[in-house]
């Protein structure tokens, strides 16, 4: 009997397992490549929406009756956030809006301003509508 090519089938075994390994290996590392994508495009929009937050209570701070009426404000060439003053049972909420492209994110605060200085005093905040 002639043995010629009879080694030729484990190495197509093995073959097929190694490319077998390495394409399921590529899946992985693209779904972990995507997932930190969308981790990333996250964070911007809280810290775009943070930032509102922040302009936001300094504004009213330092003007009387500002309301903001969602204005968009630009930060950076491609993000902003747009900021509204919400008002529910004597209550007053300041909404932030991080937008970037499509995506937006928002926090919300719940906030008072003290008579004696007009300080602004934040009494919580949360991510998401009041």
């Amino acid at each position: 009997m002639d043995n010629r090519g009879s080694v030729l089938i484990p190495v197509l075994v093995v073959c097929l397992v190694f490319v077998s390994t390495l394409a399921a290996q590529f899946q992985e590392s693209r779904m972990e490549m995507m997932i930190n994508q969308n981790l990333l495009s996250q964070k911007k929009l809280f810290y775009l929406a943070e930032a509102g937050l922040v302009k936001g209570f300094w504004k009213i701070g330092m003007e009387k009756g500002w309301d903001p009426g969602g204005e968009f404000f630009q930060l950076g060439d491609k993000g902003g956030f747009v900021l509204e003053i919400y008002k529910n049972n004597g209550e007053k909420f300041l909404l932030s809006k991080g937008v970037k492209g499509e995506e937006t994110r928002v926090l919300s605060a719940k906030y008072k301003v003290r008579e004696k200085d007009d300080s602004v005093e934040v009494i919580w905040w949360k991510e998401g509508y009041p």
